[in-house]
């Protein structure tokens, strides 16, 4: 079974917002709605603490997570600021498996970096951080490319 939807604290539904931006939920389609669809190649998956939600083409996974990373900085944030945010590009051979895995589960090791764009602070995860270009020093920020920043370049280590 699946965990209950985490809401609450003015937080929303993740599995219905996921759908509502775009995410074609897992178990959608079929002539008979037996739950079949139509496999789609150019589709990644979209996973929320392990859990398969559904799939969306890459730009949608893009576009997807910098919306929710705009929600996170929110005041008040409608999903848990320390939701991790992991877009994985598609790659090449031996890149890992490409994807939209998202983390809201307690105890993970998150760490503050600043939001370029908003100059909020946003909590990123380990994951994710491999994904994103993120600048140490202020001679590192990259215009049009660098979307966030280290508060202190030791806070990576």
């Amino acid at each position: 079974t699946a965990p209950a939807p985490k809401m609450g604290k003015g937080l929303v539904d993740l599995d219905s917002l996921l759908v509502s931006l775009g995410v074609q939920p897992v178990g959608a389609g079929g002539q008979a709605g037996e739950g079949r669809g139509y496999s789609q190649h150019n589709q990644l998956p979209v996973c929320l603490d392990s859990r398969v939600i559904g799939s969306a083409d890459p730009a949608t996974c893009k576009s997807i997570a910098a919306h929710l990373r705009s929600l996170k900085v929110a005041h008040p944030p409608s999903v848990p600021p320390t939701l991790e945010v992991a877009n994985v590009p598609v790659g090449s051979a031996g890149s890992p498996f490409s994807g939209l895995f998202l983390f809201s589960g307690a105890a993970r090791l998150v760490r503050p970096v600043l939001q370029r764009a908003t100059g909020k602070t946003e909590m990123i995860g380990p994951m994710e951080q491999a994904f994103m270009d993120i600048a140490c020093l202020d001679e590192d920020v990259r215009e049009g490319i660098t979307t966030h920043q280290e508060f202190d370049p030791t806070n990576m280590l």
